[in-house]
């Protein structure tokens, strides 16, 4: 019987990692829950952790080397069950090797990019490509083509969790993780669905009067936006247009903006570059649930908005990457918008169309891209508790 839940990652957990797994209530349903941060064992950098919770610090471990890693798998008992946040590649390796010389259960997590810049084969194949430029990247692609997983006697994942309805097909097809016919395929919601079925009865955060919301993507972490070699966008470009277009709404509609700022983004850039708007950090499904629209340049968060019912206002402009151009564009048109372009000053926009929502293809696009489609009103951390249960 499975008693113990350990998350093995190689990267420090973020607070999202912690959003998607409700450390608290497997605890609550009687497990013992440990959270493995191997990011030091990969980099010669110093990388802090982000954990400010004593009730997650307790269960939160470190290590140092590979050696450590290996020593601790070799001393677990029958009774846990590993998560594997981890890719199956060429440094990653040695935990799948330990874990399949102890036979301990484990489970995976399939998190492809997001179905909603052109479902299926053709945008998987860019997303791999885009991800396997660098040297690490082919070799690990050799690897995992080449030497398949069963060829090293590693032992299948008895759970994969999937994340999204349309993503399993095309997601098993692409990755070279260690899953047979005896794995059980275990199909999730969306990381924000499931926030929203958590959420959706607590107290609404206090608002003190109309906002809308700017869904930050940390486009400019380096200043720049560059395109495929040609020359970048600026940061000084870029923000100047977008706060030209907040002074815009923000006067013709009685809406002050707020600023959802992305986890990695820095709080000092984001003051300069917003002209002092109000930053918040890790409240966006709150602040989206209290506000009256959203602005969205290509964030995912904007399933928030799809979720709460709130209009969305896409922008664009006309040195976007293509790829993200495309993205912004597919995505406003499965939600029933149009792109307005930062380019096009003196901004035309009518009330009745900014703030319309096309409710049928919202839930068309709920249906298909945040729920599984199978138990929508069952959180992620139910099915994955029962999943485990029967193993």
């Amino acid at each position: 019987m499975i008693t113990k839940i350990i998350l093995i990652n190689d990267c420090p957990f973020s607070k999202r990692i912690y959003d998607f797994f409700d450390i608290e209530f497997f605890v609550n349903n009687g497990f013992e829950v440990e959270l493995w941060d191997l990011s030091a064992v990969f980099s010669v950098e110093k990388i802090n952790k982000v954990v400010d919770d004593p009730f997650l610090e307790s269960r939160y471990y470190s290590f140092l080397n590979k050696e450590n890693v290996q020593f601790r798998i070799r001393g677990l008992e029958s009774n846990c069950f590993i998560f594997l946040l981890s890719e199956y590649r060429i440094k990653t390796f040695f935990i799948y090797q330990e874990i399949s010389q102890k036979r301990i259960p484990y489970g995976i997590l399939l998190n492809p990019a997001s179905a909603e810049y052109i479902p299926g084969v053709f945008n998987l194949i860019l997303y791999k490509v885009g991800r396997r430029r660098t040297w690490k990247g082919f070799m690990n692609r050799l690897f995992t083509t080449l030497l398949p997983w069963h060829f090293f006697k590693i032992l299948p994942a008895s759970l994969c969790c999937i994340d999204g309805r349309l993503s399993s097909k095309d997601t098993l097809r692409f990755y070279r993780f260690p899953i047979n016919h005896s794995s059980k395929i275990l199909k999730l919601h969306t990381t924000d669905y499931n926030y929203f079925l958590r959420r959706n009865h607590t107290n609404l955060c206090v608002v003190s009067e109309p906002t809308i919301v700017f869904l930050d993507t940390n486009l400019f972490a380096e200043d720049a936006l560059s395109i495929s070699g040609k020359h970048p966008i600026l940061a000084s470009e870029y923000y100047p247009m977008l706060c030209k277009f907040f002074d815009e709404i923000e006067k013709k509609y009685n809406n002050r903006i707020v600023i959802a700022a992305h986890p990695t983004s820095s709080h000092e850039k984001l003051l300069r570059y917003f002209c002092g708007r109000e930053i918040i950090k890790w409240k966006t499904g709150e602040l989206v649930r209290t506000s009256s629209a959203v602005i969205c340049d290509g964030s995912f968060s904007v399933h928030f908005a799809v979720l709460y019912q709130k209009p969305i206002i896409f922008i664009i402009m006309d040195r976007f990457p293509l790829l993200l151009r495309n993205h912004i564009t597919n995505l406003s048109f499965r939600l029933g918008g149009t792109p307005i372009n930062l380019n096009g000053y003196p901004f035309t926009f009518d009330e009745r169309d900014i703030f319309k929502i096309n409710k049928e293809k919202y839930q068309k696009y709920q249906e298909l891209f945040l729920q599984t489609g199978e138990n929508n009103s069952i959180s992620n951390d139910q099915a994955m508790m029962t999943a485990i249960q029967k193993l």
